[in-house]
């Protein structure tokens, strides 16, 4: 059984699989993207360019809550910045930490300087949740 405090690193857990979207595209295209890929986080720009992050709060809080039209708004304009990141061999404990001390939900996941995943809080939720299992 593993344990989610433990030094095992973050890329153990993180989800490999990043979506790009470019910055000129809608909150409402990157609401379909995200559902349809069932995930809540996009990075802005590209493997070469990083521009930010997107998440489903971005939206929620900068466009829909202000009566915005998510048709009409760029992702550029509502992403988060500074890309907060972690490297990959990080332990996972690390990653409470670094997520509460910058009030974020997701984590870019770097190894080498390039960008090989990313850690959210529904992730380490889901990680706790199979332990759980385990122990019952």
């Amino acid at each position: 059984m593993r344990n989610i405090t433990s030094i095992e690193p973050v890329e153990t857990i993180m989800t490999r699989d990043v979506v790009y979207i470019d910055g000129e595209k809608t909150a409402y295209e990157a609401t379909k993207l995200m559902s349809k890929r069932n995930i809540s986080s996009l990075i802005v720009g590209n493997k070469e360019n990083l521009e930010g992050v997107l998440c489903e709060r971005n939206i929620i809080w900068k466009v829909l809550a202000e009566g915005l039209d998510p048709k009409k708004i760029k992702v550029k304009d509502i992403k988060s910045i500074p890309i907060i990141w972690i490297y990959a061999h990080t332990p996972i404990y690390e990653v409470h930490s670094k997520m509460c001390e910058e009030q974020v939900r997701h984590l870019v996941v770097k190894k080498s300087e390039k960008v090989v995943g990313i850690i959210s809080v529904h992730d380490l939720i889901w990680i706790t949740a199979k332990e759980a299992e385990e122990v019952y």
